[in-house]
């Protein structure tokens, strides 16, 4: 019944974006999200009334989720729906290059949730170094949640990152130091030793 899978809900998500974000961790949810785009090709590119892609949701995870996982382990952090992202990206490759309202691309996502196997698919598909409307990289993202994975494999494809400023003139390093992340510290200042003497618009 392809005109059900256009049916939104009072915040204006399909069962796309629902699916894209089922936090049970059931091997089922690809399965669901295959029916759901063969009844529906179009939903990839749907937008939510927060202006959320399906592959935002998928990037992001649920809260509960990426609670979970940050609290178990946030310097390797796993998590995401790998599998749906990869599904969502065949269905629209462009998707992973579309930000949200605050303009987080799926990777600013990935990132700041600690999502290695998420941040590896995107990084085939977009560019590591494009920032928010906060002039905030993936690398910020993944610098002030200290997944150290995450910051590592950012590294390896734009170490210049290290250095890049966003709208308060924060590099990855100031939002590391500020949050706490020693060994995310460790790894940007190996990559980027200048960083050390950047100071943000307050002087730090």
């Amino acid at each position: 019944y392809p005109a059900s899978a256009h049916a939104r809900d009072s915040k204006g998500r399909l069962a796309l974006h629902l699916a894209a974000t089922n936090s049970t961790g059931s091997e089922d949810v690809p399965k669901m999200v295959e029916q759901l785009l063969a009844a529906a090709p179009d939903t990839a590119t749907a937008v939510d009334g927060d202006g959320d892609l399906p592959i935002h949701e998928a990037a992001w995870g649920s809260p509960v989720a990426v609670l979970l996982v940050r609290q178990a382990a946030p310097e390797t952090a796993h998590g995401g729906h790998a599998e749906v992202v990869r599904q969502l990206l065949a269905a629209a490759p462009a998707t992973a290059s579309v930000g949200t309202n605050e303009g987080d691309k799926p990777l600013h996502l990935a990132a700041h949730g600690g999502h290695a196997e998420v941040v590896r698919l995107l990084l085939a598909a977009a560019t590591a170094t494009a920032g928010n409307s906060r002039g905030g990289t993936p690398l910020h993202a993944a610098a002030r949640m200290g997944c150290l994975l995450v910051v590592e494999q950012l590294l390896a494809v734009a170490p210049a990152a290290a250095l890049a400023a966003n709208n308060d003139k924060e590099s990855p390093l100031h939002l590391a130091a500020e949050y706490g992340k020693p060994a995310t510290v460790v790894a940007l200042l190996a990559a980027a030793p200048a960083a050390a003497t950047a100071r943000d618009e307050r002087g730090c």
